[in-house]
């Protein structure tokens, strides 16, 4: 079983990555599209 601050931790680190991730792939897709494709 998890502990209580095991599933904290790891709830913060999942809404870390829904928040980043997305905000990665749209400047990678930039910067792709800034260097010709």
């Amino acid at each position: 079983m998890l502990k209580m601050s095991e599933l904290i931790e790891a709830t913060r680190y999942i809404l870390l990555l829904i928040n980043v991730y997305p905000l990665a792939f749209t400047k990678k897709k930039t910067i792709s599209i800034i260097e010709g494709g």
